[in-house]
């Protein structure tokens, strides 16, 4: 299991290798951290409605993916801490990209609670399509999950995109649940700030857990 320290250091630590080395970086690898109103994962809150800093490092090497990713309240505070591994195999035929692989969390210092992974995507003219398939197995005393969301994203102006997205899902612990996302995204590099709309929607959530919620986000990238 991944100690707690390393939850915490992540994002310095990704921060510090960021800049002094950013040079000698190979075009493959990725540096990234951000500042976000309230961590939502599938329309759900993981930081119970509080601000994150989250970062990572992205490498990708002959279609092969790896990624080590975490999150932490801004306040400190222990709750919604997650540290992600994943490995992935991507390609494309044709316009059709694809990609496919299995990821690790770590949350709140509890065992890893792994999922399996796969994507794709293809441009429509103006319009790029995504769709994507995750699938738990039973484990860790919770029953097997299953998502599948499918989004679609426009960009009307340069540097500008638009992106609507819905999920349907098996939830191991609410049941039949959905969620759907709005977002506009501005590229400034290396900075990408973003707003969206996020509800997820459950008979066995809280009418709170239920309502839209505004998401707001800075993102630097190397």
């Amino acid at each position: 299991m991944i100690p707690p320290s390393l939850r915490v250091a992540i994002l310095p630590v990704a921060i510090a290798v960021a800049v002094p080395t950013r040079p000698a970086l190979a075009r493959d690898v990725t540096v990234q951290a951000a500042i976000v109103s309230d961590y939502r994962f599938r329309g759900l809150s993981l930081s119970n409605r509080m601000p994150v800093i989250q970062g990572g490092v992205d490498v990708e090497r002959d279609g092969w993916q790896a990624e080590l990713w975490g999150s932490i309240r801004a306040d400190g505070e222990p709750e919604g801490r997650e540290v992600d591994l994943y490995l992935g195999r991507a390609g494309s035929i044709g316009a059709l990209s694809y990609e496919a692989g299995a990821r690790a969390y770590f949350v709140d210092c509890a065992r890893a609670y792994f999922e399996v992974t796969a994507q794709m995507n293809r441009p429509l003219g103006p319009v790029q399509f995504a769709a994507e398939l995750s699938y738990a197995p039973a484990q860790a005393g919770l029953r097997d999950n299953l998502y599948v969301a499918a989004s679609l994203s426009v960009s009307p102006v340069p540097r500008l995109r638009l992106t609507g997205r819905a999920g349907i899902e098996d939830n191991a612990i609410f049941g039949a649940k959905s969620d759907w996302e709005a977002r506009a995204e501005f590229d400034a590099q290396p900075l990408t700030f973003s707003a969206a709309i996020v509800q997820a929607r459950s008979h066995m959530l809280t009418t709170e857990d239920r309502a839209p919620a505004g998401v707001f986000a800075l993102q630097v990238k190397f």
